[in-house]
């Protein structure tokens, strides 16, 4: 990313009414930082986080590293914005919560060892963020080299289906209705993506990973007020991406 994307992104992480209420939340039972289907990924995967290694770059708001946090791991969350990592470190500090914060890009982790991690964990708009495989390719490069080996890679993303309603409108005398006209226009570029779904997993594999789990989820229909209209498309197809997988 250039400086132009540091800078917006930069501007849109600071916490809201919704992140002080999911992380209140996430006080009370750590499992919450994460979607059901997510959770389930990854209880499959680990028995118990006390002590575990866990990598979360990308960390955006912070809330997925400080759940991890509560379940006892040994966390280290990593952005390249500033003010994210500054954010994340001084809500865990408030709280009496153990976490490192770094200012890195996840394509490049060159300042972390080899083999130290028993789980990496990307969250919503990781992937979006990579434009070209090339970029896909250079991130899970990166993440396969710090993780032991059969150390998990877990992400949980906005499915591509997601593409073509990106850049909606809703219409505010009717929150049911959505402008049929502008559902296909993409104005920003973050969401300009020239990979598949086929292109992660293919690369994942060629870098050494086996795959484990793979799910295709749809959002909960009373999410939005978009969504509780059944006769709209995007209501029926998958909303959210998982993949686990394994390094072999």
């Amino acid at each position: 990313m250039d400086k132009s994307d540091k800078e917006y992104w930069e501007g849109t992480r600071k916490w809201g009414k919704n992140e002080v209420e999911s992380f209140n939340m996430i006080m009370n039972d750590a499992s919450s930082a994460f979607p059901r289907e997510v959770w389930e990924m990854l209880a499959e995967s680990f028995s118990c986080f006390k002590g575990k290694k866990i990598l979360v770059p990308s960390c955006g708001d912070g809330l997925c590293a400080l759940g991890f946090c509560r379940l006892e791991s040994i966390v280290l969350a990593t952005d390249f914005c500033d003010s994210t990592v500054e954010q994340v470190r001084n809500k865990a500090r408030e709280n009496g919560l153990l976490i490192e914060t770094k200012t890195l890009d996840s394509k490049d982790l060159e300042d972390e060892p080899p083999d130290k991690y028993d789980l990496v964990f990307t969250s919503c708009g990781v992937l979006s963020c990579m434009t070209e495989k090339a970029d896909l390719e250079m991130m899970f490069k990166s993440f396969y080299r710090v993780l032991k080996p059969n150390g998990r890679y877990i992400l949980f993303d906005y499915h591509p289906s997601t593409r073509m309603f990106r850049n909606f409108v809703i219409d505010k005398s009717n929150e049911n209705h959505l402008d049929r006209q502008k559902t296909f226009i993409v104005e920003k570029p973050y969401w300009e993506v020239r990979w598949r779904i086929e292109d992660c997993l293919r690369i994942l594999m060629k870098l050494g990973f086996t795959l484990v789990d793979f799910r295709e989820m749809c959002t909960e229909l009373d999410d939005s007020p978009i969504y509780k209209n059944k006769t709209y498309i995007s209501a029926y197809l998958p909303y959210w991406l998982g993949i686990s997988v394994v390094k072999s």
